[in-house]
Parts: C-alpha cells; sequence; structure tokens
C-alpha cells in the first residue's frame, strides 16, 4: 500500500471477496476482505494481482475526521482513490449487488457497466443521505431515478435527500447519457433508522400508592419490533432483578404481585428488526401503595352501644389512619358523623351516637405521601334504649325480605335517601334511571351481607354533573329481587 505515495506499514488487516488476491509492497495475499486503520486518509494504491474486481467491496473503517464523505475509484487493473472517513455506517442505506449486501451497507458504492466505471460516493451523517456520480464520469446528462421512475429536478452529478424520512425509502439509480450508463443502485429503507428512545408514560414518575399489578407504558417507538423493559429495585438496575425481559411486543406491560410500600424503577428501550437495541428510555420510578387495613371490631353487623370502639389492624409503614364513620355506605359529605383524617393510633372511641345503622372504614397514610386504598366497609347497629331499668338486648337487624322503600324527602334538592332491605348475603345493584329509561348515576354495585342500607344520591350523574329537575327512577337489583320506585327533583 502506499499512502500519499509512501508505504504504509501499520494496516492491521487485509481481506478479500470473490478470489481477490491483492498486492502490498510487491507481495500478494488472498485472505480477507476488510482492513482496519484509525490514521489512514489521503491517497492510496491497490493492485489485484488476478483482475478479479467486480462485486469486491472495500470497506475503511476510520475513527478520526469530521469529513463525511468517502469516495471509491473501481479499476480494471488496480485501485487508486482518495479515501477520508466517513463518521458510521449509514444504518439505512444498502448497495444492491456489493458482498454483504444483504445487511447495512458500511461507507461506499460502486458500480461497473461493461468496460466503464460508474462510480457513486454515498455522503451521511445521522440521518442525512447525498448520492455523487463520481467527477471521473463525464457524462452530458444525468437523471436520477426513483423505483424506475424521473427524479423531478434530480439532473446533476449529487442527488441530495437530506434528512431521510419514510417518504425517502426506495430504489435510486442514475441514469446517465440517457440510459447510456446506469449506476448501481442504492436501496434506502428508513425502517432502519437507528432506535429513538422511547418516553414512559404510565405509571408517572414518583407516583405514589400504585396497584400491585400496574400496567408499564410507554410511547411506542418508529421501527422497533419488540422492547426489553427492566424492572429493578435500585435505580442504577445493579439490585434486585423483578423484571428484565427483550420479549415486549407492544408498548406496555402488565405486572403483578409487587410489595406493598416498595419503590421499583424501570426503563425501556426498543429493540429493531435485526435485534439491535435502540437508548434507554429517562428511569421512572414508582411506589406501591400500603396495605388495605383490616377491619377488627366492630364486626360486620354487630350491635353496640351509643360509644363503640372502632379497632383495625396496623398496616406496615403507615404513620396514620383515615377514618370515616357514615349513616350511608357511599359517605357523602353530608351524611359523615367522624371524620379523622390523622389517627396516630389503631383504634378511636365514638361517643354518643344516636339509635341507627352505621358505616365505617378506614384508610393508611405515611410522611412519605404514600397510602392505602380504604377499607372494606362494614356496618354497626346502634341500640335502642326504650327506658330505665328496661333496656332491650342489642339486636342486630336482619331482614326477613327484600325491600326497597320511598326515597325521602320526595320531592327533593338537591338530596334525598334511599333505604333498602336484604335478607341474606348477595349481589346488589342500586341504579338512577331518567325517565327515558337512560342510566344516570350507579349507586352500589357490590356484593352485600345481609342488613338495611341508607344510600344518598345527591342529584349528580357519572361525570358528577348537576341533573335536570324532572322525574327519576331508581331500581334495586339482586339475582332474586327487582324493584323499581318513582321520585321527583325539584329545583
Amino acid at each position: 500500500y502506499l499512502k500519499n505515495n509512501s508505504s504504509v506499514s501499520n494496516l492491521t488487516s487485509l481481506e478479500a471477496n470473490n478470489n481477490a488476491i491483492w498486492g502490498i509492497n510487491g507481495a500478494f495475499f488472498s485472505s480477507a476482505s476488510t482492513f482496519h486503520d484509525a490514521q489512514l486518509k489521503g491517497k492510496i494504491t491497490i493492485v489485484a494481482h488476478n483482475n478479479v474486481f467486480e462485486g469486491t467491496t472495500v470497506v475503511v473503517d476510520t475513527l478520526t475526521s469530521s469529513d463525511h464523505w468517502t469516495v471509491f475509484f473501481l479499476g480494471t487493473f488496480q485501485n487508486n482513490g482518495f479515501i477520508s472517513p466517513a463518521p458510521g455506517p449509514p444504518m439505512n442505506i444498502f448497495a444492491s449487488g456489493d458482498v454483504g449486501s444483504t445487511g447495512p451497507w458500511n461507507a461506499v458504492q460502486t458500480t461497473l457497466n461493461g468496460l466503464s466505471d460508474q462510480h457513486v460516493g454515498v455522503s451521511h451523517g445521522g440521518s442525512i443521505a447525498n448520492f455523487k456520480i463520481d467527477a471521473m464520469i463525464n457524462g452530458s446528462s444525468y437523471q436520477w431515478l426513483k423505483n424506475g421512475t424521473p427524479i423531478a429536478g434530480a439532473t446533476g452529478k449529487v442527488l441530495s435527500l437530506g434528512t431521510l424520512t419514510a417518504a425517502d425509502s426506495g430504489v435510486y439509480q442514475c441514469s446517465i447519457d440517457g440510459g447510456a450508463q446506469l449506476s448501481r443502485i442504492i436501496t434506502v429503507d428508513t425502517s432502519l433508522f437507528p432506535l429513538a428512545a422511547p418516553t414512559p408514560v404510565s405509571p408517572p414518575d414518583l407516583a405514589m400508592a400504585v396497584s400491585t399489578a400496574p400496567s408499564l407504558q410507554w410511547s411506542p417507538v418508529a421501527n422497533a419490533v419488540r422492547y426489553r423493559v427492566e424492572v429493578n429495585l435500585s435505580q442504577d438496575f445493579t439490585g434486585t432483578v423483578i423484571v428484565d425481559t427483550d420479549t415486549v411486543s407492544q408498548s406496555q406491560l402488565n405486572l403483578a404481585g409487587l410489595a406493598h410500600n416498595t419503590t421499583y424503577y424501570w426503563r425501556v428501550r426498543g429493540i429493531d428488526t435485526f435485534g439491535n437495541p435502540g437508548p434507554a428510555s429517562a428511569t421512572f420510578q414508582f411506589t406501591i401503595r400500603l396495605a388495605t387495613p383490616q377491619l377488627l371490631s366492630p364486626a360486620m353487623g354487630d350491635s353496640v352501644s351509643a360509644s363503640p370502639l372502632l379497632v383495625w389492624q396496623s398496616v406496615p409503614g403507615a404513620d396514620s389512619y383515615r377514618v370515616q364513620v357514615s349513616l350511608d355506605s357511599l359517605f357523602s359529605a353530608d351524611s359523615l358523623v367522624f371524620a379523622d383524617p390523622a389517627v396516630a393510633d389503631t383504634s378511636v372511641q365514638l361517643s354518643n351516637l344516636a339509635p341507627d345503622v352505621y358505616y365505617w372504614r378506614v384508610t393508611a397514610h405515611n410522611t412519605a405521601g404514600n397510602s392505602s386504598e380504604p377499607s372494606a366497609v362494614y356496618a354497626f347497629v346502634v341500640r335502642t334504649v326504650t327506658g330505665l331499668p328496661d333496656v332491650q338486648e342489642p339486636q342486630v337487624f336482619i331482614p326477613r325480605k327484600y325491600d326497597l322503600q320511598a326515597n325521602y324527602p320526595n320531592p327533593f334538592n338537591p338530596t334525598t335517601t334511599i333505604v333498602y332491605d336484604i335478607p341474606e348475603a348477595t349481589d346488589v345493584q342500586l341504579v338512577i334511571f331518567n325517565a327515558l329509561g337512560q342510566r344516570v348515576r350507579l349507586l352500589v354495585h357490590a356484593r352485600q351481607q345481609a342488613g338495611r342500607y341508607r344510600v344518598q344520591w345527591d342529584g349528580r350523574d357519572e361525570q358528577g354533573r348537576s341533573v335536570a329537575s324532572g322525574i327519576y327512577i331508581y331500581q334495586l337489583h339482586t339475582p332474586d329481587f327487582s324493584r323499581v320506585r318513582r321520585m321527583v327533583l325539584l329545583k
């Protein structure tokens, strides 16, 4: 090899394809097809011993210089060229007919047509591509084609595509002198662009009180055929691995069985059709909600005094508890008889409750901002005192049959109370309809124990909007019972 007419001695390897034999300083070799030298720039001379050139691809891999042009001249008995390094392989450009053309093509495009030489240089920088017919070709006219169709205005030696988009995918060729000479085909496939980094969407970063079975979601990445998702207990992903899979075909992954009050870190990256991974997304973190409190006393349906003690189990990681006691199972604001958002203990003493049915629930919280789901709703009955010294024994009211009572008040504005009886544990729906039979609000949809229930409706629909004055129907429905009644809202 000669560089600037001087011997080159620091080439690391020289290889050949298609049985070509290369000469280096008088000695001939036939062992390979690629040579690498970080300092290789300027004019080089390659001599072929057996004149086998067509189809042979020479790729120069260099590490220095910001010059993006690579030009290579292919002759009959020798190759003379000015080679300067490209910054990296244009992953979206293929050279038809070259050795190794089944994969991304690396730097230089050359063509042959009979005894004439047509040379195409490829300039690339990121996703920008330009194609150039070499100065050695002196045609009188040039016409670039895409998929066999002339490109309007593309009548020079250089075809500049600029920043490639999906619309630029296709097969390119240059017709010289009205088709007397044709350059070799260049295929552009924008699906092979380097992948972008996904953007995590849900759970949002730093999310608290997340379900133990969250769905990780992120923005889809163009040209990614699958994703690698990592979930770890360490922010640098060197800790306990919860998930590490690269077989996710959609832009979400459903998890299950995560631990309460535990922080998880996650990231995702796309993988293209060749198995090449793209850059990782930003690392997001989320914390699973606290465990749900378990109510201990009073138990469901218990009959108690006017000053009951409410007791529940301690929740690991909780600093305080929100306790609510209500006259209806929906805990409407105007039905609350007790509400404390920060009970430090696992019990609370009530007093002076009037005889009635009460509902209670507890939610756990901590100072880090985490919380639990509300506990199950329990009901208890405050016994009635009829006189002294006689006191009625505590009685739990268990209805003997299903019943849907008239709401009160009726007409109403803005709220009314609906009372119904359930004689056995069953699935219950209490639904409000308008006069046209359209559903307005689902008040109850739950499995309930035997008992009498009071539910308030605030005159709002499922979206929280106040409904208009008029006649409304409410229906109690169970597997064994269904009844409707009418009420009037007057504003």
